[in-house]
């Protein structure tokens, strides 16, 4: 990058017909479904959208991470 380089964002809603929708399954696949829950329950209240993040679902995985190697039990 550039100094003095602006950087423009743009965000949408996630949509069907716009095509920018996120496979669940390839995220399940990456982090696992337990993290995949984690972050939708915690990402947001119910009634409100969730803006998208990867960072959080690693966040997610590395939590659950920890709780597997703390615990005595055996969760998964």
């Amino acid at each position: 990058m550039y100094e003095n380089e602006e950087i423009e964002e743009k965000f949408e809603k996630m949509s069907k017909s716009k095509g920018n929708g996120i496979q669940p399954q390839e995220l399940i696949d990456e982090f696992g479904i337990d993290a995949l829950r984690l972050a939708l329950l915690f990402g947001a209240p119910a009634e409100s959208d969730l803006n998208f993040d990867r960072k959080f679902l690693v966040s997610m995985k590395s939590f659950l991470d920890k709780v597997e190697r703390l615990s005595p039990f055996d969760f998964f």
